[in-house]
């Protein structure tokens, strides 16, 4: 596909949001409301808001594994009482404040919770293929709660989309509603745009129940489906590089905003996350390091808790598959 042709599903794109409809094989199908709904309650998450979230959630997560390795210790026949007061203690040292904002200390809602509910972690798979196909394979099963994380551009709504180019935002945009959620939404844009770093900021856009009209090869569906989406900035490494930016500062950033999008995605009641290789290609990150990122944060820190099941959309074109076999590494094969 040239990009003329690029461009061209793109006005076709703008045309049937604004219109909340389009014709397939003779029959108009109509999403207006959905549309209407979605744009309405996307909102923008502040950093101060988010960073308030990412607190609660990291101490949630974290108490989850507590519990966790808590009721292994019972299954292997272990002390349960004075091994759950060993690990509370080396948490309070570690964990000085342990909060759920609004809410009861991690400490009180372990011990709230009962104790005989088994935890499970979420499934993990990698898929070589686009995003948008995996949301549409999440859709046939059946599956609800689905947020996809967006490997959005800081500056720009959409990407470059408008102009033909097709990376994994421009893919999304080009299929779906999720442009003119964006639009509603104007202080992300100004505040990386006027931010002068190259590691952006914690600014996001949760745009919920965006209304997915196309496959992955553009064309039109029979009946649209819907997945939330969280529009989310990556460092781009590659310019702090060439910036002379503190590349070790900007990886430490990097690991938080991939935590603060787990937070967000928890807060916002998703359960199946469609999530990938954030922040690649252009930008440069490691594709082995962003993997080992996620895996930490999935099963170390206890998100994998949050969640019932996490798809890394991978689409690799390149010769070397570098990135797809860097998280076949760390995640394993289907």
């Amino acid at each position: 596909m040239n990009n003329k042709n690029r461009k061209e599903i793109a006005q076709d794109t703008l045309r049937y949001m604004n219109e909340g409809k389009y014709l397939y094989q003779g029959s108009w199908v109509d999403f207006s409301s959905a549309q209407q709904t979605s744009e309405d309650q996307s909102e923008t998450i502040t950093p101060e808001k988010g960073l308030q979230l990412l607190a609660r959630f990291r101490a949630e997560a974290g108490a989850a594994k507590l519990r966790m390795e808590m009721q292994a210790e019972r299954g292997a026949g272990q002390d349960e009482i004075g091994s759950a007061q060993n690990r509370l203690e080396q948490q309070a040292e570690v964990e000085v404040e342990q909060v759920l904002i609004g809410s009861e200390s991690a400490q009180s809602r372990l011990e709230s919770e009962p104790a005989d509910v088994e935890l499970s972690t979420a499934s993990i798979r990698v898929a070589g293929e686009a995003t948008v196909r995996t949301i549409l394979d999440l859709a046939e099963a059946g599956t609800k709660q689905v947020g996809v994380l967006n490997f959005a551009s800081a500056k720009n709504e959409g990407g470059g989309f408008l102009n033909g180019a097709m990376a994994q935002e421009e893919s999304l945009a080009a299929s779906s509603g999720l442009y003119a959620t964006q639009l509603r939404n104007p202080d992300y844009y100004k505040t990386n745009r006027n931010t002068p770093s190259m590691m952006y900021t914690h600014y996001a856009i949760y745009s919920p129940d965006v209304v997915f009209f196309r496959d992955e090869h553009f064309e039109l569906l029979a009946e649209p489906v819907t997945a939330s989406v969280l529009t989310l900035p990556a460092v781009n490494y590659g310019q702090v590089l060439l910036k002379g930016e503190d590349a070790a500062q900007s990886k430490q950033i990097m690991q938080e905003r991939m935590e603060l999008a787990l937070a967000l995605f928890a807060a916002s009641g998703d359960r199946h996350l469609v999530l990938g290789a954030y922040g690649c290609g252009v930008f440069r990150n490691n594709p082995l390091e962003v993997a080992r990122w996620w895996k930490e944060l999935l099963e170390q820190e206890g998100y994998g808790l949050l969640f019932e099941q996490i798809v890394f959309a991978v689409l690799d074109h390149s010769k070397t598959k570098e990135t797809i076999r860097a998280f076949e590494d760390v995640f394993g094969t289907a």
